[in-house]
């Protein structure tokens, strides 16, 4: 599973990188660099991915509705294997539920 999360997370920082969003690119990118497992783990759980304002899930793209979609579509796989894992933020659900109601 580690290394299904490690490929969702290089095709959110493609799309972050596609949109120019700098701040969530290098966010993600200098986890990833780090190569530190637990800091994945945490970052998947974390306020800056799955919180409300500010966060990945809540602002990262909304100025492009193409690639805000992909990004979305990315977020319900990322979210949907953390729930099968029960390694989840508290809005994690909600966040999911919310992307399928927008035709995710």
């Amino acid at each position: 599973m580690y290394n299904l999360i490690i490929n969702i997370l290089e095709n959110i920082l493609m799309v972050l990188k596609d949109g120019g969003e700098e701040y969530y690119y290098q966010l993600i990118r200098n986890i990833l660099d780090d190569k530190a497992e637990d800091d994945v783990w945490k970052f998947i759980i974390s306020n800056d991915l799955w919180g409300g304002s500010g966060s990945i899930s809540d602002q990262a793209l909304l100025d492009n509705k193409d690639l805000r979609i992909k990004l979305e579509m990315l977020l319900i796989e990322l979210g949907n294997m953390q729930m099968r894992m029960d390694k989840v933020n508290p809005r994690t659900k909600m966040w999911v539920s919310s992307f399928l109601d927008r035709g995710g």
